[in-house]
């Protein structure tokens, strides 16, 4: 039985493409907007399947959905569900609003479905996702190898694009390397990703290629239709076919390339490029910023070695210096046959031979690393292994010492490796101030309790000299890397890397000095167990004081593991 919808002139006076399907889910009419937006001729669609407009991978879901409505029709408004991925003539995908109102034509049952495209509203909200995401991840990575997998996740994962690879510049070989994909496990494109991973590209040579040369990003609407994709035959294989690429810049140029692939031919969207253009720019500065931030900490670490050996140095030079006097002595006093004195020598040779052994002995205990990472630390015993460490030295110095330890001081939370090196840059960088200054000095080493704050205890460290007072201008600059302080005093990273390990403890560290009274630096840890951080900023007026207080560090680009 032939049925009587509206009219032609009422379709199409509709600005929206108009389908009406019958109860089974066939298509019985369509307006001329419906040609336009899917591509079909009228003749081609009546009959069909109503699933013939929607992508093959979703038509099982749709038939569903479409049973589904049939238990409980309703008028449904135009955008008041997600939009919907529909498929054109030519393959190629966009999206769209639907709007859904049943009716029924002499006992007929009919849905009318009003199709809108959506496509530049839904790309734009995917753009601004993936932009989002790559920005969380390059906010929250602590390491290049953390952030790749993650980045493209959150490209390909927001975009909805099947497949993301990253490619880094080998400086020496010239050529990208694979360095990681996303997802780790997708069976569709498997081989695809084991070929490309053993691949390298030169420039100019593939997409990577290409966007390595042209500093530029790419688009490609169908790789099995582009003259230059070498990895074609396995595309094909995949079921992928549009792709985009971007580059990785760095203040030197290219760092790496980022490429993702599309199951379907998609249109170039300039807009995206832009965008991925930017996101590359942003990826390239997280990168020079790792590397820098690893370059400087391998650079604190010599810093610290330096002390520790500059330190031991002093120490190990007495008992050597007796041990080689007393070797002349003994080999005079054998020659001339005393062998009462040779014994006596040796006996000599023998305790500075056991000084020497105990300055090895203070070293290692200060540092060994303890393994772990959060460790129940007693600061005064970390003070007194670092002051027999640089006691020597002091000696040398003429700096006398005073210490006066908190009995029953509680513990913190820390690594005492790292809270000695703390100690010994303090302790080291106050005696050669003083030393410099007029020969001599008196350095002093007090803990206490901060309590002010019950909330929020403290342990407080203060190492203090009566050296000249520091500068106004340079109170807040001694904690910076390689500042130089008066007469040209180069203080390097010593001051600088101590700061950073008392900020990832959540403590300050900072700096008082005050004319005729020298100068101290003062630690505040919080307690075992204590969330607490900040400066307690004080309040007397006589003292000239600057302090870096400091907060928890970030949390801490590269391959999946599974890549």
């Amino acid at each position: 039985m032939e049925i009587e919808f509206p009219s032609r002139l009422l379709l199409e006076s509709v600005p929206d493409a108009v389908v009406i399907v019958d109860w089974n889910g066939h298509i019985v009419e369509i307006n001329g907007q419906t040609e336009r937006l899917f591509g079909y001729q009228r003749s081609e669609l009546i009959g069909q399947s109503v699933e013939v407009l929607v992508p093959v991978r979703q038509r099982d879901q749709h038939r569903q959905h479409r049973e589904n409505y049939k238990e409980a029709p309703s008028l449904r408004p135009m955008g008041s569900g997600a939009p919907l991925a529909c498929f054109r003539k030519d393959s190629r995908e966009f999206f769209a609003d639907i709007s859904l109102s049943p009716f029924v034509i002499e006992g007929n049952r009919f849905v009318l479905a009003c199709v809108r495209d959506a496509t530049e509203r839904v790309m734009t909200e995917h753009r601004q996702a993936a932009q989002l995401a790559v920005s969380i991840v390059l906010l929250e990575a602590d390491s290049l190898e953390d952030a790749g997998p993650r980045i493209l996740q959150g490209i390909s994962g927001s975009l909805h694009w099947a497949l993301a690879a990253i490619w880094l510049v080998d400086r020496e070989a010239d050529v990208l390397r694979y360095a990681g994909h996303w997802p780790p496990v997708n069976p569709q494109v498997d081989a695809f990703v084991a070929h490309t991973r053993a691949m390298t590209f030169g420039r100019g040579v593939g997409l990577p290629g290409r966007v390595w040369a042209s500093r530029e990003p790419a688009w490609i609407v169908d790789v099995l239709k582009d003259p230059d994709f070498p990895r074609k035959p396995l595309a094909k294989e995949a079921g992928l076919h549009a792709a985009f690429g971007f580059p990785i810049m760095g203040r030197t140029g290219v760092l790496g390339v980022i490429e993702c692939f599309s199951e379907h031919i998609r249109d170039p969207d300039t807009t995206m490029l832009q965008m991925m253009a930017d996101v590359g720019l942003k990826i390239g500065q997280f990168i020079e910023r790792k590397l820098l931030e690893r370059h400087v900490r391998e650079t604190e670490k010599l810093a610290a070695l330096g002390l520790l050996l500059d330190a031991v140095s002093h120490e190990l030079n007495n008992p050597l210096f007796v041990i080689s006097g007393y070797t002349e002595l003994a080999g005079e006093s054998a020659k001339q046959g005393k062998t009462e004195a040779v014994i006596g020598h040796l006996e000599a040779i023998r305790q500075a031979a056991q000084r020497a052994s105990a300055v090895l002995t203070r070293l290692g205990s200060v540092s060994q690393p303890t393994v772990g990472s959060d460790h129940v630390c007693d600061v005064n015993a970390v003070l007194q292994q670092t002051l027999a460490v640089v006691a020597n030295e002091l000696t040398i110095q003429n700096v006398s010492t005073e210490v006066n330890l908190a009995p029953h001081l509680p513990s913190i939370t820390a690594e005492p490796t790292e809270l000695s090196q703390v100690f010994l840059a303090l302790m080291t960088h106050a005696g050669r101030r003083m030393h410099a200054a007029h020969g001599r000095g008196r350095l002093t080493v007090t803990t206490s309790l901060d309590t002010s704050h019950p909330s929020s205890p403290w342990v407080e460290i203060r190492i203090a000299d009566d050296g000249p007072d520091l500068p106004v201008e340079h109170r807040t600059r001694i904690f910076e890397p390689f500042f130089t302080g008066p007469a040209g005093e180069a203080r390097g990273l010593s001051l600088f890397t101590s700061h950073r390990i008392v900020t990832e403890l959540r403590g300050t560290l900072s700096c008082e000095s005050r004319t005729g009274h020298g100068t101290t630096l003062t630690v505040r840890l919080p307690l075992l167990g204590s969330h607490s951080a900040g400066t307690q900023n004080s309040n007397d007026a006589s003292v000239e004081k600057s302090s870096l207080s400091c907060g928890t560090s970030p949390p801490n680009i590269g391959s999946h593991p599974h890549s």
